[in-house]
């Protein structure tokens, strides 16, 4: 069976509601499933009914690690890409843990999408979750919270771009895990990051 996954030139808005958004589980046991939540905690989708959920009515399992990876994005005209998503659910504080990885080299090698201190967007609530062995989502969401990050400079002009959602756990406690939803990628605004401008206060200062 040929499987051909699209490449997507931003600004890009998946919701999965139409499919599964042609996000690939790494296994087919993967605690990762799209559908209609019904948990405790995620209910329902942040828009429309679907999502992606670490087990859509249930806990996630001890030692586990599942992922998802994206369709093949073409950021040749972008400079400042921003990568957006909403996640709603719980894990163990400090043990487990979802993150985001980039790839440029259509999935050959990944890095981590770091926080970045200059841009408070709710990216990654812990500097160090165990399952992840660095920095992730480690908090209980009881609504759905948009978080998004400027993506590294080495995304920017990459014709191969690709990105994977990962979940881990320890061996201990489990609890319901997370839901995403709503993924948006596209080019930050010029003012991207100002919140407050206090020089100058006069037109005259503007001139150069």
């Amino acid at each position: 069976e040929l499987f051909v996954s699209p490449t997507y030139t931003p600004p890009h808005y998946e919701d999965f509601e139409g499919n599964y958004g042609y996000w690939l589980k790494n296994h087919e046991n993967s605690t990762l499933e799209h559908g209609e939540p019904s948990g405790t905690i995620v209910d329902t989708a942040a828009s429309g009914t679907k999502v992606w959920m670490t087990h859509l009515d249930g806990v996630y399992p001890i030692n586990d690690s599942s992922y998802m990876e994206s369709p093949c994005f073409n950021f040749a005209d972008m400079r400042n890409p921003v990568f957006e998503l909403k996640l709603r659910g719980q894990a163990e504080k400090s043990k487990d843990g979802l993150a985001l990885y980039y790839s440029v080299d259509n999935g050959v090698t990944w890095q981590q999408v770091p926080r970045q201190a200059d841009f408070n967007w709710n990216w990654y609530t812990s500097g160090h979750v165990e399952g992840l062995n660095g920095p992730g989502w480690d908090s209980t969401f009881t609504q759905w919270t948009r978080a998004k990050q400027l993506l590294p400079s080495e995304t920017a002009g990459q014709s191969n771009v690709k990105f994977t959602l990962v979940f881990a756990s320890d061996p201990y406690n489990r609890y319901e895990g997370y839901a995403i939803d709503d993924i948006k990628v596209y080019e930050a605004p010029p003012d991207v990051g100002v919140s407050s401008m206090s020089h100058p206060t006069t037109q005259c200062e503007l001139s150069n």
